[in-house]
């Protein structure tokens, strides 16, 4: 008998499955082989292989990609071609449509369609940006209503950059630091560092090149570069 290796279990769960031993999925694994999936989930996953999905409508639209774990309802759901994506929480990157991804918590990175290589963990992290690479985003609603990133930002704490709209380069460690009060353009900041409780809480665009350190360093600076 031949063997796939794959463990179904689930209304609608598996139903495209086409597994074929003749053609490479990834490694020496074959396609549509070596899948875990658990729930009414992966109704559409066809030539995937070394998949773990569990939980309702959890990878719902993915059609090939390997080595993904997708935990929780909605995780991973919309995309239908990925690789290597870590997705576990209710709505976890939901629809990403690119590799290389970490998120977890509830709706974390839940927005993000093309991002790559970054990693997410938190409620609601990085939750609206819809684009952006390499971003490390650590902390409940860190990067939380930001809209899109501009990449290779580290923000970790409690709301860290929380209304940061196109951040890039920058690295903020403290809870609301570099959050930003919304009342003015708030857009495209980039290579400021911060570290501490609210510290760069108010900069705006386009003050680049800061450093503060301490709880509140620069608290109330709305313009300035190279401080």
């Amino acid at each position: 008998a031949t063997v796939f290796y794959n463990t179904v279990v689930g209304s609608r769960s598996g139903v495209s499955l086409t597994p074929n031993l003749s053609l490479t999925c990834t490694g020496a694994f074959k396609q549509g082989t070596v899948n875990v999936l658990l729930g009414n989930n992966s109704e559409a996953l066809t030539t995937g292989c070394l998949n773990t999905i569990v939980g309702p409508d959890a990878g719902a639209a993915l059609v090939s990609g390997y080595s993904n774990v997708l935990i929780g309802t909605d995780a991973g759901q919309l995309g239908t071609t990925y690789n290597s994506v870590v997705a576990i929480g209710q709505r976890a990157a939901a629809n990403n449509n690119s590799s290389n991804i970490i998120a977890i918590g509830y709706d974390a990175d839940q927005s993000d369609t093309t991002g790559l290589n970054n990693v997410v963990i938190g409620f609601q992290a990085r939750n609206l940006a819809v684009t952006g690479n390499q971003d490390v985003v650590i902390g409940t609603e860190a990067m939380g209503v930001a809209t899109y990133s501009g990449g290779d930002n580290v923000f970790i704490g409690y709301e860290a950059g929380f209304n940061n709209i196109g951040p890039d380069h920058n690295t903020c460690v403290g809870s609301q630091c570099m959050y930003s009060s919304g009342t003015s353009s708030t857009y495209g900041f980039g290579d400021n560092t911060c570290v501490g409780f609210q510290c760069l809480y108010s900069l705006k665009w386009p003050n680049n090149y800061n450093s503060a350190l301490g709880y509140g360093a620069g608290y109330t600076t709305t313009t300035g570069s190279q401080n």
